[in-house]
């Protein structure tokens, strides 16, 4: 195929060996569990060593929260180099974190989620549509969008016509893979259904959100295939991604370490639910071990049907977030508001809460509260610019944002379970 060596030759101009990377674990996921333990193992000794912790375990080191991390960059940042570039996660929690990372990483990242889209039978080279949020995709990006056959379509106002057109574009070009966020696809799946559409595809891949169990079913129904999940985090580590079988997640064990660790930080026993605490072995220029990502993942012992021998997830309860609706039927998924927030450097996190289908509650808590009255401005002239024209939008400044009762902070909150429920079945409204 000719865009292999096309392919190569970009990463070799640009030194991002994603291509070896993705060979080399093509060959690796086959191998026996004591195989991947032992690599496992020597790249973990050589992190900590690099860490100055020679000899030391895993569990001898303190647990890093977002705010160690966020001090951790800014220390990095006087000793990074031109070529390192910055990893961001979308802010689902309300609090955006960077993290510096090298071609080295990105690669081997990058490796791992090609891998992952691979176990969902799609092909380099394939035609696939990409949901996301970014508008303007660079230059990079649109020769990566060119040569892999990428079609990509913002869905920040997603809608029923914005999805039907959707639907279109696969139908008349031949499309049958599609990515993106659960809820953006579980709306297109609701729209396909109340439309007929009735092409099948071969794949379906998800990430950045809850794949929740409705959201599930009705993908598969309306779209004919497997559903396959995958998990990661934006400050530049993949995790761990469903083979289709028994919907079991396989843990990058090569590349990361995944601890479900209890209130203390004390490791529980597979089949019990913890927080989520990820070592990235690769250390790039910044490291990032036993970091806490807000998170709760429950481990699983045994084999997979697969044949892979790399260790298993059993579920992943994190990233708990909701639909925010306006009374005109557009749909908010919470990266239409992290897309958004990403850009304000005031902003230390923030909350929506969405108590009548006219009307959300926005908290915030701001880094410089010298002029609240100029930032709450600036923030509802953006949303009222991105279409929020018919619903009420109240904007709070707060110390804090509340915590839920599990000790966890949910970036959108909507009260409105019933209209979920009415608009799943029947009218055609917009996704998560």
């Amino acid at each position: 195929m000719f865009i292999m060596p096309l392919w190569r030759v970009l990463e070799r101009l640009i030194d991002h060996p994603m291509l070896d990377n993705l060979a080399e674990l093509r060959i690796q996921q086959w191998l026996p569990f004591e195989e991947i333990e032992a690599i496992r193992h020597q790249k973990l000794k050589k992190l900590l060593s690099g860490m100055g912790r020679d000899g030391a375990k895993l569990r001898d080191i303190p647990v890093s929260e977002k705010t160690d991390i966020g001090q951790q960059f800014q220390r990095y940042k006087q000793n990074s180099n031109r070529f390192d570039f910055i990893a961001s996660s979308s802010g689902s929690t309300g609090t955006n974190t960077r993290v510096w990372c090298d071609n080295n990483t990105s690669a081997r990242t990058r490796a791992n989620f090609v891998l992952a889209l691979e176990w969902s039978n799609w092909t380099i080279g394939e035609a696939h549509l990409q949901t996301g949020m970014n508008v303007k995709r660079g230059l990079l990006r649109f020769i990566k969008d060119t040569m892999l056959k990428t079609y990509y379509v913002s869905i920040s106002d997603l809608s029923p016509r914005k999805a039907q057109d959707i639907l279109t574009t696969m139908q008349e070009k031949g499309i049958r893979h599609l990515w993106g966020y659960p809820g953006a696809l579980y709306f297109i799946a609701q729209q396909a259904e109340l439309s007929g559409w009735n092409a099948g595809l071969n794949s379906v891949v998800t990430w950045g959100d809850n794949l929740y169990a409705h959201y599930r079913q009705q993908m598969e129904s309306a779209f004919k295939t497997k559903v396959y999940d995958t998990y990661g985090i934006g400050e530049g580590v993949q995790i761990a991604a469903q083979c289709g079988f028994e919907d079991n997640y396989h843990i990058h064990a090569l590349d990361v370490i995944l601890e479900a660790v209890d209130d203390s930080d004390f490791p529980v026993a597979s089949g019990q639910r913890g927080q989520a605490l990820v070592t990235r072995l690769l250390p790039g220029p910044q490291p990032i071990v036993r970091y806490r990502v807000g998170d709760l993942v429950t481990l699983k012992e045994g084999n997979c049907p697969c044949g892979r021998e790399l260790p298993l997830l059993q579920n992943i309860d994190g990233r708990d977030t909701d639909i925010i609706r306006t009374p005109s039927g557009q749909v908010l998924i919470v990266h239409f508001f992290t897309g958004l927030f990403e850009h304000y450097d005031f902003v230390e996190s923030f909350q929506v809460r969405q108590t009548k289908l006219d009307c959300i509650q926005l908290l915030l808590v701001l880094k410089d509260e010298k002029k609240p009255a100029n930032q709450k401005h600036r923030i509802l002239t953006d949303l009222r610019s991105l279409g929020l024209i018919d619903i009420d939008i109240e904007i709070e400044v707060v110390d804090q944002i509340p915590l839920t009762q599990s000790g966890k902070r949910r970036f959108v909150i909507s009260d409105l379970p019933d209209l979920n429920k009415k608009r799943s079945k029947s009218v055609p409204a917009s996704n998560h």
